[in-house]
Formats: C-alpha cells, structure tokens, sequence
C-alpha cells in the first residue's frame, strides 16, 4: 500500500507538470547561423544582440557550438541586429519584426586585417555562459603563465576542484575528458590533465555526456558520464606541440618524460610517456582487480558496500598489493589517435603501458566507537610490482543518410606481484587483547575483453527510428597466495598459527541487448519503446591447503577457507518514454518494469546453499530542463535503481584470514531500491561577467546493505562455523536495514574584481546522511553532518603574473544513536597558494605552499605545512628552452595523513613519502600552430 501512494504522488507530479508545460507561453525568435566567410567554419560564443530604434538593448544572447543562436523578442518593430567576435569585423543590418518567428539564415563574419596587438578589448569577457545543459567556461577569463597545463587551468574555474587526484565538477566526480568531442585517452582524465598545455584551451565546456543510444533517440537512458570537453583555438587544428623535459636531483631521484601532439584537421596523433622514482604520474593507473572495502582496513572492519555491487566478488583482495600508498617507481608510454578517414568512417583509439614498482610503509589507527577506548593499531609493509596494458577503440561508421554503426572494442591486461608484512594489535582500555603478525606473497594477473555495437535506422517520417545496442564483457583473474601468520590471544594464553598456500581462479562474463523504437506524436513531443535483457555469470574457484610438516608440502586441504561457487544473474526490462519540449522547457519521464532473478550455487557439500532470489520492480525516471533565458537554467533529474547483492555478500563461508577480524556473507539478502534525485541551476550574467550556480545531489535507500558487526566482550563460541571469536575481536556480515539517505548542496558565486585584476570564486557547502547498522545485535544509526566554504582567488593580470590563491574550511559532526557510542566532531581546514612570476621575460620563479589541518576535541591536532619552490631561466628562441632548480617539501613536514569516520570506528591513517628533495631539471617546448592566430577561438 505504502509503494502504490509512493507511486501515486509520482504520478500527479509528473502530470502536474506536464499540465504547466503545456500552457507555458512563449516569445517569438530570430534564429540564425554565425560562419566564418573564408572557411566557412561555423564560430560559436559569437554575440548576439538586438536593439530598439533608440539604441537600447533588447535581447541578447551568444552562439552554440555549432553557430546556432535564438535570441527571443516580444514587440513588432523596426530593430538594429549586431553580431560580432573577437578578430572579426562586427556585422549589423536593420530587421523588420511584425510579432512572427524569423530567420535571418547564415550570417558570415570578414576577418579583421589589422595585427592582432592593435585591437583593444575593453569588455570583461564573461567568465561562464550557458548553452542548453552545457556549462561553458571562457579560458580567456583566466590567464596562466606559458608553462600551465589544462589542470591549472581549471582550477581556477568554479565549481571544478581537483582533490586527492579527483576532478569534480559541480560537485560530482568527472567521468571523461574529451578534447574538441574526440576521445582522449578515452576515460582517463589525468591524461589529458596534465598533458595538454593550458594555452590551446578557448573553452571548457562541462555536462552530463549521454550513450550514444540516447544522443541518437533524444531519449535519456540515465547512463551518463560528467563531462569536461576541451574546445582548443584557432591553429590548433594544424599544430604541432608538446615539451620533453630531463631532471637528476638529491637521494639518486631523477624524473624524465615529455608529450608530442601532432594535429592535421581531423587527424590527431598524442604521445606521451614518462620515468621517474618521485611519485609523479601524469596517467591514471587503471586497476582491473579493484574490489570493495577499506585497502586500508583490517577486514573484519570494512563498511558494506550500498547495494552490494562494489564489493569484491571473487575475493582479489587476497591475492593484490595496495598500490594507493608509498613511494612509486613508475615507467609509461601512450598514444592516441583520431582521424576522420572518410566521410563515412571516423576512428578513435588508443594504447597505455605502465609498469609500476611500490614501496609503501603505513600505519592505520582505528579507534572503535562500539566500545570507547578499544583499538586496533595496524603496521603494515608492502612491496608490489604492476604492469598495466590497456587497448581502446571506436569505430562510427556512416553506412548511409538513415542507418549507421558504432563499435568499441577495449582489451585490458594486468599483472601483479608483491609481498606485505603486518604488524598488529587490538587493545582495551585496560589491557592488550591480541596481537597479530602476517606475512604473505601474492601475485594476481587478469584480463578484460569487452565490446559494444550500436545499430541506429532512421525511417521515413523524422524522429521515427530504431535503434540496437549490445555490450559484452569477458574476465578472467588467475591468483596465488602464501600466508603465514600468528595470533596470539592474551586472554586465554593460547597462539594461532596459520601457514598455508592458496589460489584463485575466477571468471565472468556479461551480456546485455536494448532495442528501443521512437515514434514522434506532433512537432513538440515523442514516445520510445523500449526493451533490455541482460545477463551475468561467473565462477569463482579458491582452494587452500595447510603446509604440511611431513610432507614439506602444501597438500593438507583447508576446507574453511576454500569456496568454489557459481553464480548466475538475468534481468529482463521493458518500459515506455515520454518527450515532451518547448522553446523553453525540455521534459523526459520514463517507467520501466524490470524483472532479475539471481542464482548461486556452491559445489562444495559442506558449505551453506544459497537460495535464488527473484526481484521484480517498477524504475520511474524523470528529467527536466528550464530556460529563464537564453543563459539561466534549471535543471532537475529524478530517477530509480536496483542492485542485487553480491555473491560474496551472500555466501556464507567463514573468511578467517585474520582470525581476529572475521567476515561472513548473509545468503538472505534482499535487493538495494535506491531514489537519486539531481537539481542544477546556473545563472550566468554576460553584463557583469559572473555567474551563480547551485546544486542538490541526494539519495535514499530501501533495504540498504549494512554492516552488522559483533564485537566479542569475551571469548565467544561462533558454534554455526565452530570458530572461537576471542575477546576483542570482531564478526562483520551484512543485513538489510532502511533508512540510509545521502543529501549535498552547494552554491557558488563567481565574479571579476576588476580593481586588482583577479577572479573570485566563493562556494558554500553542505552534506547530512545517515547510514544505519547494526553492533552487537542493537540497530544504530551514524548521521553525519558537515557544512563549509570554498574561497579562490586567481590573477587575471597577464601570463607573466600568474597566482591562486584558496581556502576551504569544513565542520563534520557524526552522531550515533546508540547508547555508549562515541560522537566526533571535528574541523578540516586546508589552504594553499600558487605563485608564477616571469621577471625580464626570461627568469622564472615559482612557489607554491599549502596548508592542512584536522582539528578534533580529545584528539591530538595535525597540522602539516608544505613549501615548494623553483628558480628557472629560459633561453633559446621562443623561449623554448627552460633551466630550473626546484625544491619539494621544502620543511619536510608531509606524512600524508588522513583521518575519517564511518559507524564502526575512526581511521588515522600515515604512509612514507618521497619527502624533501632538490632537483635540477631542462625542459624544451615545442610549439608551431599554424592556419590562424592561436590567440583566438577556433571556429567550430
């Protein structure tokens, strides 16, 4: 009853707004398109503008991406339209307006003749437009120095922060970085960070990238991807550049590497590669083992993974180093390449190698708030060795004017090898309770086949099409294991040894088939039909065996660490779209049905059944967009999920890998439902240079998949896996419980402060959840609040002054409802400060420091104080030549420290570190754009 009300109000929301769609009124538009007259390429950010006899401003607007502009007016008369860009000459003509839509057709901008240092352009160039639900970033609005890359670029940007090696923009984390809509590595976004230079940049578009199923049927799926597309300037199309850069420093460090890119039109080559044992890395590692939990935790320890599909599913960690941490020797090498090979065929692929050697010494701290003052403290040394190879391709082919293909192979290999020593004990207020000690050589390799092939018709009558999409993907991971550890109980004066190999053989493959048909209704609204079937198996095979003192051998069975199962996961789906849009509004909801059924079968005979599960569930969606005007934009996302748990969640077999921090899956586990729900709003003011922007992420969860932990107050008979659990240590499995609900916030401003030349950004923010659980059979509940701000000043005085200067401030609270729980409340404060100065056109200097505190009452305060700084001249012609001495962590304070709370405990975390060190480094750009002044936009 309680699922059809839900329903109800769904449904009388989305009618009532249907009903205000329908009667919206509309203005009347002059639509038009800007080119530029020599090439005949389209110009976007054109501007566009209308005005009355008088001389006052009407409308005004700017152009697409593809030239395209719609400037809105209300009274019949005789106007002055202007169109005008940077480098051309300003095109005007008179227009007669009698209350009816006009076109003006294809408006051609003339070059100006004069040398590009005699124009003065005394308008502040807007730091943000908005087209449509693409955020556009001007680069021009924010000026770095000669050596910046695209990631300084961007922060100086609002709303987009790079943290910990995340990009986020407009508070979620960016899936891709395009370069001109062309793949760029494909997924990943380091890459392209840190490999491009910030002065082709014209504009950063950011948005939600939709599947191509969607982009062709107009009809949103819900897969999408945050979006950061790089627009380059003019020039760049025919360029050729890049750096290559060689440095020897202190303690036998040394760091050498460089970029080459190669563009020609549509033909776009980049190589980038790199060798260094300073813990730079210009690429994303791609790890194709990752799995669920803390790679930091002791694993009896780990949070449930929401939903269950994070978890690890086939019991990698066992047989993988953590990488995440320490000091990396790295070796690199990639290349990409797009080109248009004809008019019907354009291909985009790339090929990344990585080799990583790791060193890492940590300490992990986790104070248990179930039980004040108990704790484990864990010391762990590792040694790994990975070597990454990763293939992606795209094919578009254009068979004909109505049906087309895509395809996209991508091949991943990996390999891994290491060694980890661990040191650990947990401890009562009292008293030592146990202590720990392991040792273990793990080596893992895999491989990752996948594919996907698109077919798109379109009929006859417009907007009448039919589409077909299938994916595959093909796994296997291969692993093996020594382990030998002790535990020593001090309760009960007795020691547990463990001294046993493993292996791993496990294997998945996955399925999945979406056939969608779209029918148009009238010239403002749609409808699709829709049907998905999908399919999952896999087998996972883990066999341990004792060491056997007779034999010398490791051929005595251990049948409580060895699992073979099986599992096995169909869904069928099939549902209806409805498109509704205007001039103004742009309205997408969708209802399908959606009906899974999960098997897992387990060969062993002593081990528990797991019984089939079958789901069946109704996922509405809806999405809406709204123009104020043609800036101003609000737009609104609500939709619906569900996620089966995984095998390893629903296996019970007893992981007693430390016997003092125990796992166990639950095999009655019932499926995630999960409500997400998005709002946007940007507001730029092209008047004033400045926009606003505002954004509400938040979820909430219906059988949540929650830890349940037991904490053992004595030694404790776990007779159902004839286990003794000793005092102090933990059982952690899973269990469905409601109320988890996630909610962020965030408004930004950012404005030009003309009187010293400088951007400002200032962005307040705001987080409350609430994650339930379940410790020593009691439910509790952890809600966490935390609200802060985020302050950036960046120059915008030339390239040979250029500085950032930031500050974040936050405050988090986490209360427990359960009695005898500890509650924290703590400050995170860091700021930071970046200064580039090129003296005399030639002498370098540059230095950045940054700051990070964590302040928390009881607890002892860290504080870290990191200085870098260079002195560099630069000599040959251009400038290409650059000689710089550079010192990192000048005070030698960084000990990488973290610290985070979830219901189960608080983790204080340390890693080594390279440290202090001085290095003296050449670097030599290359740099030839050709075809057009690299000063300016390039037309689209």
């Amino acid at each position: 009853m309680r699922n059809y009300y839900s329903n109800f109000k769904i449904k009388r929301l989305l009618i009532g707004i249907f009903l205000f769609s329908a009667i919206a009124a509309s203005a009347q538009d002059i639509t038009g398109k800007v080119i530029d007259g020599n090439s005949k390429q389209t110009i976007p950010n054109a501007g566009i503008a209308l005005y009355g006899s008088t001389g006052s401003l009407i409308s005004s607007t700017i152009s697409t991406s593809t030239g395209t502009f719609d400037l809105h007016y209300k009274l019949s008369g005789v106007y002055r339209l202007r169109v005008s860009f940077v480098g051309y000459q300003t095109y005007e003509r008179d227009i007669k307006l009698d209350g009816q839509g006009v076109s003006v057709g294809t408006l051609s901008l003339k070059e100006k003749t004069q040398d590009i240092s005699e124009v003065v352009v005394k308008a502040s160039v807007p730091l943000a437009t908005q087209r449509g639900d693409t955020t556009v970033m001007n680069a021009s609005a924010y000026k770095t120095n000669p050596d910046a890359n695209v990631q300084d670029l961007v922060q100086k940007m609002p709303g987009i922060v790079v943290q910990n090696g995340t990009l986020q923009a407009h508070g979620e984390d960016v899936k891709q970085v395009l370069v001109d809509g062309k793949e760029f590595f494909k997924d990943d976004i380091t890459a392209a960070l840190k490999n491009l230079p910030a002065s082709i940049v014209n504009e950063i578009q950011i948005y939600d990238s939709q599947s191509e199923q969607t982009r062709f049927t107009g009809f949103d799926d819900g897969n999408r991807l945050k979006t950061i597309n790089i627009v380059t300037k003019t020039g760049v199309t025919k360029s050729q550049f890049g750096r290559l850069y060689a440095g020897a420093g202190s303690d036998k460090l040394y760091s050498a590497g460089g970029n080459l890119s190669l563009f020609r039109n549509d033909r776009r080559i980049t190589i980038i590669g790199q060798t260094n044992n300073t813990n730079e890395r210009n690429f994303a590692m791609g790890n194709i083992f990752a799995g669920g939990g803390n790679p930091n935790g002791p694993p009896g320890a780990q949070i449930a993974a929401m939903g269950g599909g994070s978890s690890s599913s086939d019991g990698v960690n066992n047989y993988s180093v953590d990488t995440q941490n320490g000091i990396n020797k790295i070796n690199s090498i990639g290349f990409n390449y797009s080109d248009q090979l004809s008019k019907k065929i354009k291909l985009d692929g790339n090929y990344f190698f990585s080799s990583l050697n790791n060193t890492s010494a940590q300490s992990s701290l986790y104070d248990y708030t179930a039980r004040q003052g108990q704790s484990y403290l864990e010391n762990k040394n590792t040694t790994a060795h990975v070597v990454n190879h990763r293939f992606n391709f795209r094919l578009d082919y254009d068979i004909d004017d109505r049906n087309s293909l895509f395809i996209r192979p991508n091949i991943s290999f990996q390999q891994s090898d290491g060694t980890s020593r661990t040191l650990a004990h947990t401890d009562s207020v009292s008293k030592p309770l146990s202590a720990f000690s392991s040792s273990t050589a793990p080596s893992l390799t895999g491989a990752t086949i996948s594919g996907q092939i698109l077919f798109r018709h379109k009929f006859d009558r417009k907007g009448r099409t039919l589409s077909l999409d299938v994916n595959s993907t093909s796994q296997t991971k291969n692993g093996n294991n020594y382990l030998n550890s002790i535990t020593d109980y001090y309760t009960s004066n007795t020691v547990d040894t463990i001294r046993e190999y493993s292996n791993l053989h496990s294997t998945g493959y996955s399925f999945s088939a979406n056939a969608s048909y779209t029918e148009p209704i009238n010239r403002r609204s749609m409808i699709m039909f829709n049907y998905m079937y999908g399919y999952q198996t896999g087998k996972s095979n883990q066999k341990a065996f004792n060491y056997n003192s007779k034999t010398g051998l490791y051929d005595d069975p251990d049948l409580s660490l060895t699992s073979i199962y099986k599992s096995n996961y169909q869904t069928n789906s099939g549902g209806m779209s409805y498109l509704y849009h205007t001039r103004k509004m742009n309205l997408n909801t969708n209802l399908n049905y959606q009906h899974g059924t999960l098997k897992g079968e387990n060969e062993l005979s002593n081990a528990f059944a797991i019984p089939s599960k079958t789901y069946n569930n109704l996922l509405p969606s809806m999405m809406l967009r709204y123009s104020f005007s043609s800036m101003a934009n609000l737009q609104v996302d609500y939709r619906t999920s569900a996620s089966a748990p995984s095998i390893a969640q629903l296996q019970e077999v007893l992981d007693k890998t430390n016997p003092t921090q125990l796992t166990v899956g639950n095999s009655h586990l019932a499926q995630t439902y999960q409500h997400s729900l998005n709002v946007r709003l940007i507001a730029p003011n092209t008047s004033t240079a400045s926009v606003f922007m505002a954004f509400i992420n938040g979820s909430l969860s219906n059988n949540f998949i929650a830890s349940n932990t037991l904490i053992a107050h004595s030694d404790t008979l776990l007779s159902k896996y004839n286990q003794t659990l000793a005092k102090g240590g933990q059982l952690t499995t899973y269990q469905n419980l409601s109320g988890y609900y996630n909610l962020n916030g965030m408004v930004g401003y950012g404005f030009p402060f003309t009187a010293i030349k400088t951007n400002l950004h200032l962005m307040l923010n705001a987080n409350a959840s609430r994650t339930p659980s379940i410790i020593n059979n009691q439910k509790n509940y952890s809600k966490q609040f935390s609200w802060g701000g985020n302050l950036v000043m960046s120059s915008n005085i030339s390239q040979n002054v250029d500085f950032t200067i930031n500050s974040r401030a936050n405050f988090s609270s986490v209360n427990n409802t359960l009695p005898g729980q500890t509650d924290t409340h703590f400050w995170n404060l860091s700021s930071g400060a970046n200064l580039t100065w090129i003296a005399l056109n030639h002498i370098v200097f540059q230095s950045g420091y940054s700051f990070s505190g964590y302040f928390q009452q009881g607890s002892k305060n860290e504080i870290t104080n990191m200085l870098n700084c260079s002195l560099g001249v630069k000599f040959l012609k251009k400038n290409a030549g650059d000689l710089r001495f550079s010192c990192n962590d000048l005070l030698n304070q960084n000990t990488n420290f973290s610290r985070s709370t979830t219901p189960l405990y608080t983790l204080t975390h340390q890693s080594n570190v390279v440290g202090r060190y001085y290095m003296l480094t050449f670097t030599y750009t290359l740099g030839n754009f050709n075809g057009g002044n690299q000063g300016a936009p390039r037309p689209m």
